[in-house]
């Protein structure tokens, strides 16, 4: 098979670079080992900036049908309670707004925009081993349905996730590790959670949180995340099982909506990979988006957004070297530029955050002074909602010793 460019993986960067790309005029292939619609682990978030991406391709009545709408932050920390059951005090904020949708109604239907732009969809084909001509990637040879199936481009645009399968043949990982880990579940609730997003400030998991999200169909989306900054991805594990148990069974019940300790699926864990711009994003011939590139926050590990943006990016820079029938490395650097520009700063700025949090005492200090120190909650509300990790930064290291 031929095309103009492959896209490996169909979530929201593969999706959005096929999108754009059909709709400016190339032939386009897109694969992914799953069949859709397909489970994806995620907190299911849609950050700042997602609604303005989804409309651009023309998604703003499924947004509206398919997602549920929230508006503010409750930021909860536990209190002194003498060893009983944990106790939480809560702060609202009110600056933040947006949708929560499940990934397997979004990823889908990015699928099908991409479908409908004219992208060719190939479902269940697993790819496995690069091609080169030259030196320079010129396509991908994979299994489908029994059968070898390979698909021959000029260029290929790398959208694998969390999956470091064929970055790691390609030479794109340097350092193998992941920076986090995460789980999640679903819960029913009766119609009455509140519409804001709800996020536990857990001892255990520190700097890393719980959430409980509302969503559609009377159904809350709750997990936790953690940095693996002073731990093993195993301890990690447990901790995260072990969080998710307590949270469902004693936190949710901040809402008499939610249903105490019932799972509508069984948690799933998934790692997240944030360590742009520490790792290359393009090499001749290919460019990486979405998640295989490093590009989820590393203090909220919200994702979606960034996959959105350097997918339509991608394909941007891709049509560019189209047209100019070069693929090598002086073009595609553009799009390693741009990316850098856009979040170089805020990615080194957010790990140095989570790294100073990481220290030990930091929590206890964090946790005590939340609630009467008027500073230490703009320190939060800059790192965590306005997107400024370096100015929250400054503001905690004054008042936290």
């Amino acid at each position: 098979m031929h095309c103009d460019v492959l896209v490996i993986g169909a979530g929201p960067g593969g999706s959005a670079a096929a999108y754009w790309l059909s709709r400016f005029g190339a032939d386009v292939i897109l694969v992914d080992r799953a069949h859709f619609p397909r489970n994806k682990p995620c907190g299911d978030g849609l950050g700042p900036g997602v609604e303005e991406m989804l409309l651009a391709m023309g998604l703003g009545d499924f947004l509206a049908s398919s997602g549920c709408r929230y508006q503010g932050l409750r930021l909860f920390y536990p209190i002194e309670n003498n060893g009983l059951e944990p106790e939480y005090n809560d702060l609202e904020f009110k600056a933040i707004a947006g949708w929560t949708i499940p990934r397997y109604i979004l990823d889908d239907e990015l699928r099908k925009s991409a479908e409908s732009a004219g992208a060719r969809f190939l479902g269940g084909y697993s790819a496995q081993r690069p091609i080169y001509r030259d030196g320079q990637l010129c396509g991908i040879s994979g299994m489908r349905g029994g059968q070898q199936v390979s698909i021959h481009a000029p260029l290929t645009i790398l959208a694998t996730g969390a999956n470091r399968t064929l970055l790691r043949q390609m030479g794109f990982l340097s350092n193998d590790s992941i920076p986090s880990l995460s789980i999640r579940t679903y819960l029913p609730h009766r119609g009455g959670l509140d519409a804001s997003l709800q996020v536990y400030l857990d001892p255990d998991l520190f700097p890393g949180y719980a959430w409980i999200f509302p969503g559609p169909d009377d159904c809350a989306n709750a997990g936790c995340i953690m940095s693996l900054e002073r731990t093993t991805a195993t301890l990690a594990s447990y901790q995260l099982k072990a969080s998710l148990g307590r949270l469902v069974q004693t936190h949710a019940t901040n809402t008499e909506a939610l249903s105490r300790g019932v799972y509508l699926d069984k948690p799933q864990g998934f790692p997240l990979r944030s360590d742009f711009p520490n790792v290359p994003v393009y090499k001749p011939g290919v460019m990486v988006v979405g998640e295989a590139a490093g590009l989820v926050d590393p203090i909220t590990g919200e994702g979606i957004y960034t996959a959105l943006r350097s997918g339509w990016l991608a394909a941007r820079v891709a049509n560019f070297a189209l047209d100019a029938g070069d693929f090598s490395v002086e073009p595609l650097k553009v799009y390693s530029d741009i990316l850098r520009e856009w979040y170089g700063d805020y990615y080194e700025a957010a790990r140095q955050f989570i790294s100073w949090l990481s220290q030990p005492g930091r929590e206890a200090s964090l946790i005590r002074q939340t609630k009467d120190n008027p500073q230490v909650r703009s320190g939060l509300d800059e790192a965590l909602l306005r997107r400024h990790p370096a100015v929250g930064l400054s503001i905690l290291q004054d008042e936290i010793t």
